[in-house]
């Protein structure tokens, strides 16, 4: 069978240049650019009366100010005393959230610190136990205290706790007009949320004059010229890949122009033997011809040789790049070349280092071929790794895969990748194989799969309404209602008309797996080949 996961890619940090250079000094103050306060979105409460009209058993009261926010959730069902504990109209408790004001100047690589406080009051909760959560985050991540936190709830589990926390982030830098956001938000039914809009633009700074020497950043390329494809009309080839998702300062140039770099952007054609680079406070996102994706993180810099429609190839250079291989073209190959070695990949699981001297292979799953150049590859598999040092392939050994995903930050540790076979009660979750009681099946062309896997795997919290006969999928954006043979759900309190209706078989309840993956933020993927369906999160 084949195997679609996520794949890791590491490589040690090569030095990049820095260069003392004299500051000459005109004034006491210089032209910088930074992250400038220019818009302040305020939250519309009107949202609050759009699902107060769409619900019949639960109503929601809000106020607003910027930054201070408060919810109070109730039951406005009938009272039922033989549910244990009993359902009683009007239970409720009311959720307050506050945050400090945000600078209104944001300066690339300072950290950014905010405190929070979220409590719960007023609290008459006997059959529900309704929950809020605050978070604040910038376009390219979230705040979070020293223990790695980012998302505070106050809770029926934590017994209502008040929280009050100092979180940080750093912002990146942008160029000329790019615009930033940052949003404090609360979430309990609905998201109230102040969003700060930022724009990237020169702004006056005040400096020591007596200040001799500043340092400045050198560009690292990659000091060699490729031989790049081309037309036969000497025009360079598209290498399918583009920009998903960019951050702060990313450059490109064509691999036989070593001089030539300019920005990066998200509609620029990128060619075959193109060389991109991460600047220090940058990341981007490409998305390959084969659905591979690769995530540069920042100082990192990488030569895209990708002509192939049936081969994939990553030259690291240096730095740091995360590939999720969510589908591969059928006999499709992946190749990794490194310093001193190639890996060959077929939808597997891995992580490879280098820096330069020592090429480093450690396998999560699946198996992987690995050789020095010139020399007969070996196979390594599951749970082992390999090196090559000086031409030479060392012994195969076994290494700790959880000391290994520790080094990596919480985001990559917690993705998940779930793989569904049609027929077959086993599911690959993110490499370990778990046991459903009733296998994927289709009907009206819908794959239909047990309720609770696919939720608590996607981050949800899972109700069921025995009255009504509803499942409920709760997140921190997202609320999802679905009613027992019934064509009709409803996503955030907006109705939605579903192709396949839940039902229950053998006592399990079932979903169509699309439907939940998509809203709950997944990605949803058809293999027919194999009859897979891979959900990546």
């Amino acid at each position: 069978m084949k195997k679609i996961a996520v794949m890791l890619i590491t490589t040690m940090l090569m030095n990049i240049g820095i260069q003392t250079i004299s500051a000459p000094i005109y004034s006491d103050t210089v032209e910088v650019s930074a992250w400038v306060l220019y818009e302040v979105i305020d939250y519309d409460l009107s949202k609050i009366d759009v699902f107060n009209k769409n619900n019949t058993q639960y109503a929601l009261e809000g106020t607003y100010s910027q930054n201070d926010f408060t919810i109070k959730h109730s039951y406005i069902g009938k009272t039922d005393k033989n549910t244990t504990p009993n359902k009683i109209n009007g239970e409720s408790n009311t959720t307050h959230a506050a945050w400090s004001q945000p600078p209104s100047i944001i300066r690339s690589g300072e950290a950014i610190n905010i405190t929070l406080s979220l409590s719960t009051s007023s609290n008459s909760l006997s059959f529900f136990s309704f929950a809020g959560s605050a978070r604040a985050f910038l376009d390219n991540g979230n705040f979070s205290n020293a223990a790695g936190e980012h998302l505070f709830s106050s809770e029926k589990k934590n017994n209502y706790m008040a929280v009050n926390e100092t979180v940080s982030a750093t912002a990146g830098s942008g160029r000329e007009g790019d615009e930033m956001r940052l949003r404090f938000t609360l979430y309990d039914a609905v998201q109230l949320e102040t969003i700060y809009v930022y724009k990237w633009q020169k702004t006056d700074e005040v400096i020591d004059a007596s200040e001799p020497e500043k340092t400045a950043e050198v560009i690292p390329f990659i000091d060699e010229v490729f031989v790049v494809a081309k037309t036969e009309a000497g025009e360079y080839k598209e290498s399918g890949a583009r920009v998903s998702d960019i951050t702060g300062e990313v450059l490109i140039r064509h691999g036989d122009d070593r001089l030539g770099w300019d920005y990066l952007d998200v509609d620029m054609v990128i060619n075959e033997g193109d060389v991109i680079w991460t600047k220090s406070d940058a990341y981007v996102k490409l998305s390959l011809h084969d659905m591979t994706t690769f995530e540069m993180r920042p100082n990192s810099q990488i030569i895209m040789n990708t002509g192939s429609e049936r081969e994939s190839k990553l030259a690291l250079l240096f730095g740091k790049v995360l590939a999720n291989v969510k589908k591969m073209v059928v006999d499709g190959t992946m190749q990794v070349e490194m310093s001193q070695g190639i890996c060959g990949i077929k939808g597997t699981t891995f992580i490879v280092e280098d820096d330069g001297l020592k090429s480093t292979l450690k396998v999560i799953e699946g198996t992987v071929s690995f050789a020095a150049y010139g020399q007969e590859e070996v196979y390594v598999t599951d749970g082992q790794m390999a090196f090559i040092e000086n031409g030479t392939l060392s012994h195969i050994e076994m290494f700790s895969l959880q000391d290994e995903l520790n080094t990596w930050d919480l985001k990559t540790q917690k993705a998940v990748t779930l793989t569904f076979t049609i027929g077959s009660p086993n599911v690959n979750v993110s490499g370990m194989n778990e046991v459903l009681d009733v296998a994927p099946f289709i009907v009206n062309g819908r794959t239909q799969v047990p309720l609770r896997l696919i939720g608590e795997k996607l981050g949800a919290t899972i109700g069921w309404n025995n009255a009504e006969r509803m499942v409920t999928y709760t997140t921190n954006d997202v609320v999802i209602k679905l009613w027992i043979d019934k064509t009709i759900a409803t996503v955030n309190g907006v109705s939605v008309t579903l192709d396949a209706a839940p039902f229950i078989v053998n006592g399990r309840t079932v979903v169509p797996i699309r439907f939940v993956s998509e809203n709950l933020g997944a990605s949803v993927e058809w293999i027919s080949e194999t009859k897979e369906i891979i959900i990546t999160k």
